[in-house]
């Protein structure tokens, strides 16, 4: 039998069970529910042509995210459709439209009746002026579809329509596609805008779905829509090299840590590789030339190239794998903190401007002060089953640090348990391999539970004390209820392995689920550091070299006295002197590597520096 419950969520929402199977609808929020009359109104099926928004050919969308909503140069408002890169396998071109049966806000079309079905999310194009077309001009919509993806699969009475909206104002249907599988691929597919009463002035497209209207059950993926006259339907491809998704992070195994923390192991915590996925949606194989580039958000600063190559690209839907070679030395590594933007950019001999900006695709790697496996989205959801059942999450530091918070991203599956309480847990050690050792358990703190106010947020649990932690250290949580705490699983990256449960009166490592739960440990600042008073502003500028260091450290400028300390807030070296000194000279020569605060002294003033010792 198996004690873990891990129940589907999409962008921080409910869904099922894998080990007991259960369904547990999303209570709805502040809001009300809409309706299926409401959703699908008379407003929908009549041409209004005031304040109409009118396209022309060619039209293309390839849901490229700027934000989460589609666009509304191309679509009508509303919809219930999410725009996201997480939610597809082997996705044509970064950004696919996902629809389901909740609202963009997360919000299910029925609460009550958690097996009904009906129409739930749509997308609906702004209007064609068609009328000097005719049933020659060979108009053709093509798109690529994938049945469920990382979402659950839609059961075989569901299904994906396309219809068009006559010169009546009536949708006619114009493709279907049956559930029933789920897919790992996307598949093209075409369909003919030649009928007569599709060539008027005021034609729209739209796209829905019909399934259950619960939660996020029956998922549809939907990707690179192409509308235009003259095409071949033998011939649905197009001279484009399109990114699809950056699959590592410039770090390892996290996609985010401290810096003072990376900066102590460049070593084992610099990825070997990085890479991104590209896709040639030609019929041809084609040339490319790309590269992958890192800057800095924080600063806005250019920091390297860590790759520039050429290489033959073959033909969807063979994936081409972008390398990029990290290292650490690119880095500043005297700074707070970093957010490194590594960017793949492809040149290619694409003339269509249309298909140009889904050629560079980023990704943000912060180096700040917090450890996270996750990349900031959750696909799923994660809990125990069983009252006073513990779940444990294993990290590892190079250094002794002082954990100050941790941060959860709860997500609410059926009854809402704000006001409840549970135990957030910190252990040292666990007894994962059953030798009838006790636990190193560090803290039990009761916490009242509460949601964060966004989907994908975090909830920021301040530590009772500041929790010095080494080498491998668990953070994890403790029921105190029968009710599911849920926590944010994402299922692009993948440290099940990472995750420990015991409902037993022992651990158990999970060897079912795959994904990286959404509870992160935060580390103070080092200006946050126990016996650091507050800077005072310094009357002197200093100069400090060299630094980084391995062997001596120079102060120049005026100055009483000066204190080496660690992160830790412990005396390392001090001045022996108590009077003004034009330079100073300190020997590091054994220290272990990693950053280091020098506090400078003048009269009643004093300012910090931060030194790295290599």
């Amino acid at each position: 039998m198996r004690y873990l419950s891990f129940i589907f969520l999409f962008f921080g929402f409910i869904g099922f069970s894998q080990a007991q199977i259960q369904v547990f609808p999303l209570q709805k929020t502040a809001k009300s529910l809409p309706t299926q009359a409401q959703f699908f109104s008379d407003e929908d099926t009549t041409i209004a042509v005031e304040d109409t928004v009118m396209l022309s050919l060619p039209f293309f969308e390839d849901f490229l995210p700027h934000s989460h909503l589609p666009d509304t140069n191309h679509w009508q408002r509303g919809g219930g459709v999410l725009l996201n890169n997480n939610m597809g396998i082997r996705i044509p071109s970064q950004g696919i439209a996902t629809f389901d049966g909740v609202d963009e806000l997360g919000v299910p079309y029925e609460e009550v009746n958690v097996r009904l079905e009906g129409y739930a999310d749509r997308l609906t194009s702004h209007f064609f002026d068609l009328s000097e077309y005719g049933e020659f001009d060979s108009l053709l919509i093509s798109f690529f579809w994938q049945s469920a993806g990382l979402g659950e699969m839609p059961d075989a009475n569901d299904r994906l329509i396309l219809e068009f909206q006559n010169e009546e104002g009536e949708w006619v249907e114009a493709w279907r596609q049956a559930g029933g599988n789920k897919d790992t691929v996307f598949t093209q597919t075409a369909v003919h805008v030649d009928d007569r009463q599709f060539l008027h002035e005021f034609f729209r497209f739209r796209f829905s779905s019909y399934q259950r209207l619960s939660g996020p059950y029956d998922v549809w993926n939907l990707d690179y829509i192409y509308f235009d006259a003259s095409r071949d339907p033998e011939k649905l491809t197009r001279l484009d090299l399109a990114t699809t998704q950056i699959f590592d992070n410039f770090i390892a195994p996290y996609t985010a840590m401290p810096l003072s923390h990376y900066i102590a192991d460049t070593l084992n915590f610099t990825r070997d590789t990085l890479w991104a996925g590209l896709n040639n949606l030609d019929s041809r194989f084609n040339v490319i030339a790309y590269d992958c580039v890192v800057e800095d958000m924080i600063s806005n600063t250019f920091l390297g190239s860590i790759k520039d190559s050429a290489d033959v690209v073959e033909e969807y839907p063979e994936l081409y794998k972008m390398i990029g070679l990290p290292y650490a030395a690119l880095l500043p590594l005297n700074r707070d903190s970093l957010e490194l933007r590594t960017t793949f950019r492809v040149n290619t001999d694409e003339s269509d401007s249309l298909t140009l900006r889904n050629d560079t695709i980023r990704r943000t790697t912060v180096l700040k002060n917090y450890y996270a496996y996750d990349d900031g989205s959750a696909e799923y959801a994660a809990g125990i089953n069983q009252k006073f059942g513990q779940l444990a999450y294993q990290y590892y530091t190079p250094i002794v640090a002082e954990m100050s918070d941790i941060d959860i991203n709860f997500v609410q599956v059926g009854e809402n348990l704000e006001g409840q309480t549970f135990n957030l847990r910190v252990w040292q050690k666990l007894d994962t391999a059953r030798a009838f050792i006790n636990d190193s358990l560090l803290l039990v703190q009761n916490v009242t539970f509460r949601y964060p106010k966004t989907p994908n947020g975090f909830i920021r649990i301040p530590l009772a004390r500041r929790l010095a932690v080494s080498d491998t250290f668990y953070i994890g949580i403790e029921q105190l209820n029968k009710e599911v705490i849920t926590i944010g699983l994402d299922r692009n990256t993948d440290t099940g392995d990472k995750m420990f449960y015991n409902v037993r009166n022992f651990w158990e490592q999970n060897t079912f689920v795959k994904g990286s739960l959404m509870m992160r440990p935060v580390f103070r600042s080092p200006e946050e550091v126990v016996g650091i008073p507050k800077e005072e502003q310094p009357k002197t500028e200093y100069r400090i070299y060299p630094n980084p260091t391995s062997n001596r450290l120079r102060i120049e400028g005026r100055h009483s006295s000066w204190k080496l300390i660690d992160l830790q807030g412990r005396n390392i070296k001090q001045a022996e002197y108590n009077f003004a000194q034009s330079s100073s000279e300190i020997s590091v020569l054994g220290l272990p590597k990693g950053l280091y605060l020098l506090q400078i002294f003048e009269d009643q003033n004093f300012q910090t520096k931060k030194i790295i010792v290599e």
